[in-house]
């Protein structure tokens, strides 16, 4: 669990046992995608760049989102932890682990492609 669900702080309004596990699914399938990111790149300022879409993502869900309960907007639909922001992220974890990574077994895990065995073999 993260410390922060440890404070008065977080979240500000809305039940914690909600809140916790929307947390840490989007948690969880962002870390694949910024990872990602990071391994593919060499460089962490495309992760940076993809925490910051998240962050401006769910402010402007929650600016366009009309409802007459702030706490249902602002915590579990277009929240940092949002229902909006968990399917947004795990497709984007989906997507990943369907097209770049399951489609390369071998390359990339060792660090060898299979191009250079074949040319070290002959």
């Amino acid at each position: 669990m993260p410390l922060i669900f440890l404070t008065p702080l977080y979240p500000a309004e809305g039940n914690r046992w909600l809140v916790l596990p929307l947390f840490v699914g989007t948690i969880v399938a962002l870390s694949f995608f910024v990872g990602y990111l990071r391994i593919r790149t060499g460089s962490l300022w495309p992760a940076v760049i993809a925490h910051s879409v998240h962050n401006a993502a769910w402010f402007t869900l929650a600016a366009f989102t009309a409802t007459s309960s702030p706490v249902v907007v602002n915590e579990y639909l277009a929240g940092d932890s949002g229902i909006l922001i968990l399917v947004g992220t795990a497709l984007a974890a989906f997507w990943v682990g369907r097209t770049q990574i399951s489609g390369r077994p071998e390359e990339g895990r060792s660090g060898v492609s299979g191009a250079e065995i074949s040319s070290a073999e002959g």
